[in-house]
């Protein structure tokens, strides 16, 4: 009788065997029947990061160069009036060669900016600046605030919001 009563303890070990090796054949089973496009769904995203990270890098350095290229060609006798005409007009030259998107140059052509006059110095303000990115299904936007200031001879320096 001792030896029956004994026998039963065993019955939950062999369960927790059975159910460990139930649970090791599903892992299994998930594991071999996986998709193999996970890498390429990550790489799709860096890939985007990468291409949104480089279109802001590339609006961040390219505003001052605008700017630098509108006070050169404003007019030093009437500046506060030919700056943003200046502006307009050398962005929209630029805008002819560049693959850029976003909203940047629709901004400057829809006169979506500010220009502050700070004792002698000025501010270019542009907010809400956007740039897109697209790889594969994955869509990116970032969005910051662009400043530059400048005076009538040229950029005194920058500040962007990335």
């Amino acid at each position: 009788m001792l030896r029956r009563i004994n026998r039963k303890g065993h019955i939950p070990t062999l369960l927790l065997f059975a159910e460990a090796l139930v649970l090791i054949l599903t892992a299994w089973y998930t594991f071999f029947t996986l998709d193999d496009k996970l890498g390429s769904y990550a790489n799709s995203i860096r890939d985007a990061e990468n291409l949104i990270n480089d279109e802001a890098f590339y609006v961040s350095r390219l505003a001052p160069l605008i700017v630098e290229r509108a006070v050169d060609r404003a007019d030093k006798n009437n500046f506060d009036s030919s700056f943003s005409d200046s502006f307009k007009r050398i962005a929209a030259e630029v805008d002819l060669n560049s693959e850029l998107s976003g909203n940047f140059f629709g901004k400057i052509r829809n006169g979506d900016f500010k220009v502050v006059h700070e004792g002698g110095s000025y501010s270019l303000i542009m907010q809400d600046v956007s740039v897109y990115s697209k790889s594969g299904e994955n869509e990116l936007t970032r969005t910051f605030d662009l400043e530059v200031r400048f005076d009538k001879i040229g950029l005194l320096g920058k500040k962007q919001g990335l």
